[in-house]
């Protein structure tokens, strides 16, 4: 992924990349044991597939506070 980076690509061109039109379809795909989501956005559209991602035990690493800074109650 770096490689790709380097070069200037988007990481959905890479081998294990993907591209679809809804955050919350990312993580039905991923399904996996041990799946990280990471959102590097600066959005909070992505929360619905952060709450996703959280209620099927997997993690989610921010690089934005955006998603956070709506209602407590949101991440319950």
């Amino acid at each position: 992924m770096m490689a790709a980076k380097e070069q200037g690509k988007s990481l959905a061109d890479t081998e294990f990349g993907d591209k679809q039109g809804s955050p919350a379809a990312i993580v039905d795909i991923a399904g996996r044991d041990a799946t990280i989501v990471i959102d590097v956005t600066a959005s909070d559209a992505t929360t619905p597939a952060l709450q996703r991602a959280l209620q099927r035990g997997h993690q989610a690493v921010l690089a934005n506070k955006k998603p956070l800074a709506g209602p407590f109650e949101t991440f319950l």
